[in-house]
């Protein structure tokens, strides 16, 4: 069953990995590592479903929402293709970061929140800008950590979800 899986994201990821406009980890990860992105892939999404299922089993059992949140960016981040429409699913999550900033009344998270906000809401055509004026080799693959905002913004989101006690 899983294998099934796997094989049909290898090859999702080896059809439209190299889209530009394909923001799920996998994606990232090959696009600037090559062929070792295939391979760190599997443990981090490994380690990312643990640290989720650990820090979602420490909450009170009312926290529905966050562990919810926290499973819709592991979603988007472990998904074989993540296009930028996907990003509407991003919206619980940053509602609740939100509310926790303002809950807390802490200007540093007001101010993530809005770099996260905004690195999602960019249109797709920064990202074939950058894209389309890097330098082949190393700077093409600079040009595409860079490109791959939305990533880093969701693989935050996530992050500061499960940090928040």
């Amino acid at each position: 069953m899983w294998t099934e899986y796997a094989n049909a994201a290898r090859t999702l990821t080896e059809v439209l990995g190299g889209a530009p406009n394909n923001f799920s980890l996998r994606s990232v990860l090959v696009a600037t590592l090559g062929r070792p992105g295939n391979w760190l892939f599997l443990p981090a999404a490994l380690v990312m479903i643990a640290v989720t299922l650990v820090r979602v089993q420490s909450r009170s059992a009312e926290d529905v929402a966050t562990a919810f949140a926290a499973f819709s960016c592991l979603a988007l981040l472990l998904s074989p293709i993540c296009w930028s429409h996907y990003f509407v699913v991003a919206l619980l999550p940053l509602g609740l970061l939100l509310h926790a900033a303002v809950r807390n009344g802490r200007c540093a998270d007001l101010a993530v929140w809005i770099v996260l906000a905004l690195a999602l809401s960019l249109p797709d055509q920064l990202t074939w800008t950058v894209l389309r004026h890097s330098e082949p080799g190393v700077g093409a693959g600079a040009a595409r950590v860079i490109a791959s905002f939305p990533t880093w913004a969701i693989l935050t989101v996530w992050w500061r979800l499960l940090s928040y006690s």
